[in-house]
């Protein structure tokens, strides 16, 4: 696994952008030149993952995730949410930066986040859950 997934204090997600000056009553942006970058470094997010540290990855088939993703997926989504409409407030413009998805991840990835109810892929054989891990 990189490092950055096993060092404590790495975020799972990281948002990068010009500070926003706001003025008057009720307050408005002053300056109009918004822009806000949002990184995943987690797989967590999304409905599918590959599981890049079981014993049977193979980066072909996909493991279910929907079920830890249903948990914190839609709070991360409402979040965009306001921040795309904060943005737009400020004269920026929100898309998906496509040179900056992973490929394989891009099919669950929209304008509102991370799509849970995407197309399903060909996911891992029952029982692939409960394999022993080695130790390491």
């Amino acid at each position: 696994m990189p490092r950055g997934f096993r060092t404590l204090g790495e975020p799972p997600v990281r948002f990068f952008g010009l500070r926003i000056e706001y003025e008057g009553a009720p307050s408005v942006p002053a300056r109009r030149d918004a822009e806000v970058a949002v990184y995943l470094h987690s797989d967590i997010w999304f409905p599918f993952v590959h599981g890049a540290e079981h014993p049977w990855a193979d980066y072909k088939r996909w493991f279910d995730n929907r079920e830890l993703a249903l948990q914190h997926t839609p709070r991360l989504n409402r979040f965009l949410g306001e921040l795309r409409a904060l943005v737009t407030l400020a004269g920026g413009a929100w898309k998906v930066d496509d040179s900056e998805c992973h490929p394989r991840y891009r099919q669950w990835i929209g304008p509102d986040g991370i799509q849970l109810d995407g197309p399903v892929p060909e996911l891992m054989p029952p029982g692939a859950e409960d394999v022993t891990w080695p130790d390491s």
